[in-house]
């Protein structure tokens, strides 16, 4: 009798555990399946995602089933060898808390509405130990970023990070180190852009290598300026912010990287990278790449921000014109306050600052002559500065005259 107590206590236990870590897989799954339909809203943005995810098949073992054009898909997850496990099917889910992966193989062509209902019928898989999760066959691993901070990610798939899902309460999810090397592409997505009023944000650090496959931003804003990117393909897409350092987002633009979606792009310069201006036209002949799109005002702007945050220029890709104005209208009304700001407090102090910014601005001008526009909205260009000119000399007559009394 008390065998057979201790019998049933060991299935009570088990069933308890299988359904626990069902629970667990449902939640996962149901974040990437409510941010999946939400992103068939967006303009653009599930066809992308859905490109993504086509690829699946190759070897394995645990199990196989058919895609939409009656292919056999392998799929499962081999045991953790030396830390490392290899992972094949359409998806995988990913959960460091039970060190267990659910492979399955899905329709790719219902997969937004369907994934619940494929995935339930895979079993997981214990991976206690992994260190290292190798992709087979285009297999798309879906885990949140704080499992995906545990492990190392290689091989031949696509890596969805679930940002956010951990402390559903916080809009700063602070910042992670990846390591990833992968030929495929990299997700990352939030469940909204904004909670309590404040911009959801990432920040990502580590490796990240794509061998050529693409970023697709989905939500909330993604720091990766404190990560290593190589190789990143064809198209970086932005649904929301993305931010990233001059020497990262050169590195794109001359790899013949694209930039699109309906988001906001961020560029942030280093103090070796020279100011906005030399910055801007360094990689103007290259901007026909950036195709920000607003799907009502159409094409979108972007921000180069100057060195140590305290400028910075609105870039309009198409338009050198334009956005040159900009930059010296900026530069010209800085000028001015700084002059005003002189006559006010009567700082002699700041006079060879001014004169250094006057000459600098002043070359900067007559440079551009040929493709700045002549009429910034406020008065021509170049009429401003010789009234700055007049007004620096006139404060100084004014001051040298006070001295002789």
């Amino acid at each position: 009798m008390a065998k057979d107590l201790e019998i049933t206590s060991k299935v009570a236990t088990g069933l308890s555990n299988s359904a626990r870590k069902d629970e667990a897989l449902k939640k996962l799954i149901g974040a990437w399946n409510s941010k999946s339909v939400q992103a068939g809203k967006r303009v653009g943005t599930f066809g992308l995602m859905a490109a993504a995810l086509a690829a699946c098949g190759g070897g394995g073992s645990g199990g196989s089933g058919t895609d939409g054009g009656g292919n056999t898909i392998s799929f499962g997850v081999t045991p953790v060898v030396a830390g490392a496990t290899t992972v094949s099917g359409t998806f995988a889910f990913f959960d460091s808390a039970d060190a267990e992966i659910t492979s399955i193989t899905a329709d790719t062509q219902d997969i937004a509405d369907k994934l619940l209902e494929y995935a339930v019928e895979g079993t997981p898989e214990d991976v206690t130990g992994v260190t290292t999760i190798n992709l087979a066959g285009g297999v798309t691993l879906v885990a949140t970023v704080e499992d995906l901070a545990q492990v190392q990610v290689t091989g031949s798939g696509n890596v969805w990070a679930l940002v956010g899902t951990a402390v559903p309460a916080v809009a700063d999810h602070g910042t992670f180190a990846l390591d990833i090397d992968i030929t495929g592409d990299l997700i990352f997505d939030m469940d909204g852009d904004t909670r309590g009023g404040l911009d959801q944000e990432v920040a990502i650090t580590g490796t990240i290598d794509l061998n050529f496959g693409d970023i697709i931003v989905s939500d909330g804003v993604v720091d990766l300026t404190g990560a290593a990117l190589a190789r990143i393909g064809q198209t970086v897409e932005i649904n929301s912010t993305l931010i990233m350092t001059y020497d990262q987002f050169v590195a794109a633009l001359e790899a013949e990287t694209s930039f699109s979606g309906a988001g906001n792009l961020v560029v942030k310069m280093g103090p070796t990278d020279g100011d906005l201006l030399e910055g801007y036209l360094a990689v103007s002949h290259l901007l026909g790449q950036v195709q920000l799109q607003d799907p009502i005002a159409g094409p979108k702007t972007f921000i180069l921000e100057g060195s140590g945050g305290a400028q910075s220029l609105e870039v309009s890709p198409q338009d050198i014109e334009l956005t040159v104005s900009r930059f010296v209208d900026q530069a010209l009304t800085l000028l001015e306050q700084r002059i005003q700001g002189f006559a006010d407090s009567e700082d002699f102090t700041t006079l060879a600052s001014i004169a250094g910014d006057f000459s600098a601005l002043s070359a900067a001008i007559t440079t551009l002559q040929g493709s700045v526009g002549t009429d910034d909205g406020e008065g021509d260009l170049f009429t401003r500065l010789d009234a700055l000119e007049t007004a620096v000399n006139t404060e100084l007559e004014n001051r040298v005259a006070d001295l002789e009394l």
